[in-house]
């Protein structure tokens, strides 16, 4: 049970990152706004997932939920982005020049503080 709970949550992140990804790319084009003003929401995304994670296998757990979530959204994430052409204020020659291994392990390290923030939520 512990596995089955553990993946629904993380699930739930990679679903949650994937809407905000696929709409707001679309809507970044459509309505000519920089995609990077969506960040603030897959790092509220990242720290539900720590919480929610948290809640039931501490911290642990929870940091490693938030970084398969933040891992997916720097590979999956960012290829569905760029193939929905979101409105990020680089061309794609610039876009091609940030290497997938920088981006993974940015994504780490942020995905991994904001899932110790959840976790600190939760214990509050």
């Amino acid at each position: 049970m512990i596995i089955n709970t553990f993946v629904l949550y993380t699930l739930l992140g990679i679903l949650l990152v994937t809407i905000i990804d696929a709409l707001g790319s679309i809507a970044s084009r459509k309505l000519h706004f920089n995609y990077g003003y969506l960040t603030p929401l897959s790092l509220g995304i990242y720290l539900l997932v720590g919480y929610l994670v948290s809640k039931e296998f501490g911290l642990t757990y929870a940091i490693l939920s938030g970084c398969i979530v933040g891992v997916y959204d720097a590979t999956a994430g960012w290829q569905l982005s760029a193939t929905l052409k979101a409105n990020t204020g680089l061309d794609e020659e610039q876009l091609e020049k940030i290497s997938m291994r920088y981006r993974i392990l940015g994504m780490i390290g942020i995905a991994a503080v904001f899932g110790f923030l959840g976790h600190f939520i939760a214990q509050v």
